[in-house]
């Protein structure tokens, strides 16, 4: 967790841009130091930006090593305007303000350019890192990694809104790779990877009246054959099995990188740690059979969330949801850190959840050394 006097400062600005109607978040922050959103209203309610009356703020994030809070608006805010907010507390704390515009997941959203084939093998085992969807839905996400539950059955790692159909797939639905939306004449023939076992509940509802904590997008299918697949991730390295430090106290400067079906490996950075419930609209199909189908929409509330920034090029885009991002060091030094939800490639920002709740709450160890010497 960043310092706690930092986290307050980042709560003033986030209560104050609440009480002024400028963020749609959740409902007040709790636990608010006074006199640090006296100070604060003071600072920014005297000379309130146009473009922050137009769009508003998205979202408020802390860098602890860097001692500066970042201010994400939905539209980027001209610098005649930056200039007339203030840059920095009295005690020196810096204050940057950068766009992170609101978005919705969904499934009939144009697809990207894909510039690395959607799926690897490696002596005839689909990597990690791959594309994978529920193999009735025309979408297609990234397999993170695979893991196995305490009961030892191998399953493969991504997100709820990939393959657990936001809590509405049901056990035995098969998972095709490589995702239905990659499927064409010129590409391998789909196969069945495996099958639905568990998603972690996503729990729509306001943060005041329900427990948004508990929160994260994720979900694991069973492998039906261990023989079919590999722990490498599409052969740049293995699925570190190590967990990061970042879990527990995020660091800005991290280096990351992952590996995910739409950009391949990727390279980033964490920016910020996001102050407070975090929302994302959802619009996700399911569908049972030819003539049942349910729909999965509205908005969910997570905390905490990290975000990253792609270094030399986007982090992430459509399709790279449930990728597994890793710490940036040397081949066979990685640690894992956490998944990818969500993100916007047009403001080059990723947003990921911490791997080890996830694997906490369903009992579950990463899989490395799978299929790396056959």
């Amino acid at each position: 967790m960043a310092n706690a006097e930092l986290i307050q400062k980042a709560k003033a600005i986030r209560s104050w841009a609440l009480d002024s109607r400028l963020i749609a978040a959740g409902p007040p922050e709790q636990d608010v130091d006074a006199g640090e959103k006296q100070m604060v209203a003071q600072a920014f309610g005297a000379d309130l930006p146009t473009s922050w009356q137009k769009s508003g703020l998205t979202g408020v994030g802390v860098s602890d090593t860097r001692e500066r809070i970042i201010v994400y608006t939905a539209a980027r805010m001209p610098k005649t305007e930056q200039k007339r907010m203030p840059s920095q507390f009295s005690d020196g704390v810096e204050i940057l303000y950068k766009r992170a515009s609101p978005f919705t997941l969904k499934d009939d959203t144009p697809d990207v350019v894909i510039g690395a084939k959607p799926g690897k093998f490696l002596r005839k085992r689909y990597t990690c890192g791959s594309s994978i969807s529920i193999a009735n839905r025309r979408s297609a996400g990234t397999m993170g990694a695979l893991v196995r539950n305490e009961e030892g059955t191998l399953l493969g790692l991504t997100n709820n809104h990939v393959t657990g159909g936001c809590n509405n797939t049901r056990r035995g639905m098969p998972v095709s790779a490589p995702g239905i939306k990659d499927v064409s004449s010129t590409g391998f023939r789909p196969f069945t990877l495996g099958s639905h076992h568990t998603s972690i509940p996503i729990v729509l509802g306001e943060p005041d009246t329900v427990d948004h904590l508990r929160n994260t997008d994720a979900a694991v299918f069973e492998i039906l054959s261990d023989n079919s697949v590999s722990s490498m991730q599409q052969g740049f390295y293995d699925t570190p099995i190590a967990l990061a430090e970042i879990l527990a106290d995020p660091e800005d400067g991290l280096l990351v990188k992952k590996v995910g079906r739409t950009t391949g490996q990727t390279f980033g950075r964490i920016e910020s740690q996001m102050i407070g419930a975090f929302p994302l609209d959802y619009d996700i199909p399911t569908y049972h059979s030819a003539i049942e189908s349910v729909r999965f929409s509205g908005r969910v509330y997570f905390e905490p969330v990290y975000l990253v920034r792609g270094i030399q090029g986007v982090f992430s885009d459509r399709g790279d949801s449930g990728a597994l991002v890793v710490t940036d060091v040397p081949a066979g030094q990685e640690k894992a850190v956490g998944l990818i939800f969500a993100g916007d490639a047009s403001d080059n920002l990723s947003y990921i959840l911490p791997i080890h709740p996830i694997l906490d709450t369903l009992g579950l160890t990463l899989v490395s050394g799978m299929g790396t010497n056959d």
